[in-house]
């Protein structure tokens, strides 16, 4: 899967996508951003770009997608929302993280590490987060 972590500031994501049980080797994008709203994505990648767009665009017809398929992070000055596989946005307060390395993100943010040193330290737990690539991180607020 992967980690995308929110700390109130920064947006962060790791840079590792799998093909079946083989690491792609080069950079995977998992934040989109438009007009200062970003949106960090994790979990079926194909599903989630299509959601993405449409969140980012607001322009005709939701996209299909498979319920539960992926998490979505979305942020911006104004507000952060969070959805779980669905276009039902639930509020989010930072700090917050998504993936499979999501808990690991969390804990050390609460111990007070920044966004992208938290995505760090999931991918020293986490074997679906990796760093290889280096980590995205745009500043927000």
């Amino acid at each position: 899967m992967t980690t995308c972590a929110w700390d109130g500031k920064k947006l962060s994501a790791d840079t590792r996508s799998v093909t079946g049980a083989v690491i792609d080797q080069s950079a995977c994008q998992k934040i989109f951003q438009r007009k200062g709203v970003f949106c960090a994505a994790a979990g079926d990648l194909a599903e989630a770009i299509s959601v993405v767009k449409y969140l980012l665009n607001k322009k005709g017809e939701p996209p299909d997608f498979e319920e539960g398929s992926f998490e979505i992070m979305l942020v911006s000055e104004t507000r952060s929302e969070f959805y779980g596989g669905t276009l039902k946005p639930v509020p989010m307060e930072a700090p917050s993280a998504i993936g499979s390395g999501g808990s690991y993100a969390i804990a050390a943010m609460l111990c007070g590490k920044s966004a992208p040193n938290a995505v760090r330290i999931a991918a020293k737990m986490d074997s679906n987060t990796g760093v290889d690539f280096g980590v995205r991180t745009f500043r927000v607020r």
